[in-house]
């Protein structure tokens, strides 16, 4: 829950925390009805994989036995992606990626090279990119960045840098 906190902190003055609000003093509570984090497969640590109202299950395996230990965090598929870099502020910790079918953010990490969210894990069994309905823009993506086209790893860089900047 810590880090469900610390990503409301980020998002700035909630309204449903302040006194009288819906959830007052409990702001734990509060992010883990908002937030959907999943239990990374290699270290064990907690990551934030999107807001619930955008759909996917937490802990979710996408209905594989093996499913559990796909899961995993930014840091860790970052580590094993071969990318360098971390967050200033927040490490590697909070690294994310664009699920590499949809705009989506990522909280499967397949196969050591593929990044999908929980939708396309379990709907997608041949796991071969479609091309895009049209290319998106910052202005109409879901996440609010510019990214290659479908079909390519791409790093979000830090999920609680982006929701003090874009929200999300």
């Amino acid at each position: 829950m810590r880090r469900g906190r610390r990503r409301l902190l980020a998002e700035g003055n909630v309204a449903e925390l302040q006194p009288g609000g819906e959830w007052e003093g409990r702001p734990g509570e509060l992010a883990l009805a908002r937030f959907n984090y999943y239990k990374c497969g290699k270290c064990g640590e907690p990551y934030f994989g999107g807001l619930r109202e955008c759909g996917g299950e937490p802990g979710g395996g996408g209905g594989d036995a093996n499913g559990d230990a796909e899961l995993m965090c930014g840091g860790c598929s970052a580590t094993v992606s071969g990318l360098s870099g971390a967050c200033a502020k927040h490490g590697r910790d909070e690294l994310q990626f664009k699920c590499r079918f949809c705009c989506s953010p990522a909280v499967f990490f397949c196969f050591g090279s593929t990044h999908f969210c929980e939708r396309c894990h379990v709907t997608r069994p041949d796991w071969k990119p479609q091309p895009p309905p049209k290319t998106c823009t910052r202005a109409t993506c879901p996440l609010g960045v510019d990214h290659p086209p479908h079909g390519q790893e791409f790093c979000l860089g830090c999920a609680l840098c982006r929701a003090t900047d874009t929200g999300y």
